[in-house]
């Protein structure tokens, strides 16, 4: 019996755009800088300094842009697939409860971060589903929500150091940075209803935009006949 593939959206990442054109003219300007360094470099010694620096500096960028992923998110009827150079996670959308973008109410104002956020089941769930190199680094790509949570009064500054204490699942014990992502995810959940945070770099849309479609999906699950 032949299996239908399902269908599947792939996702771009902001991040990654221009790579290929950013590596290629900084190498460029950084080869024209140096040529014209060898005739006028006592004439011009700091500009050219400048120059040099500030070419290399987009070469390194660019450079980091084409070793990103191709896709940052995989979606299909079964899952959601969230794809970085540090690690995967993938989750099944019935564990997935709500998707919207991150706000928050301060004063007479509505703020939205910079970021999708998902409620999930339950919490345990991602601690199977992330590797710890991935976690070390959502950990630190959060920092900009904790200080937004700080200079807003939503959380006192000695509790945004990173928690690496055991965290306990039924009789499972964790450590390390996946402990200390999941001990992040409940605080800010606590704060924001949502347990993972999608940074608006990793998409190619607007977060409305995003959130709609990750909600269509989840909707349309049911549809398929999961395997």
């Amino acid at each position: 019996m032949l299996m239908t593939k399902l269908p599947e959206i792939l996702i771009c990442s902001n991040a990654t755009r221009h790579g290929m054109v950013l590596t290629l003219s900084s190498s460029l300007i950084l080869l024209l800088l140096l040529t014209i360094g060898q005739y006028f470099w006592q004439a011009a010694k700091l500009p050219l300094i400048f120059l040099v620096l500030a070419a290399f500096v987009c070469l390194v960028v660019g450079i980091v842009k084409i070793i990103e992923p191709q896709y940052s998110f995989k979606l299909n009827p079964k899952s959601l697939k969230f794809i970085h150079r540090k690690g995967i996670w993938s989750l099944p959308w019935s564990l997935i409860n709500n998707i919207r973008p991150v706000k928050n109410v301060s004063g007479i104002a509505t703020e939205e971060l910079a970021y999708v956020g998902l409620t999930l089941t339950n919490i345990n769930e991602i601690a199977a589903r992330i590797p710890p190199r991935l976690a070390n680094h959502l950990i630190h790509e959060q920092r900009p929500i904790l200080l937004y949570c700080v200079s807003r009064g939503l959380l006192p500054i000695e509790e945004i150091v990173i928690n690496f204490n055991e965290f306990v699942i039924g009789k499972k014990v964790l450590k390390g940075p996946v402990a200390g992502f999941l001990h992040q995810c409940v605080l800010l959940h606590a704060i924001f209803g949502a347990h993972l945070f999608i940074p608006q770099t990793c998409i190619d849309r607007s977060m409305d935009d995003f959130s709609a479609l990750l909600r269509d999906c989840k909707n349309c699950h049911s549809h398929y006949l999961t395997e």
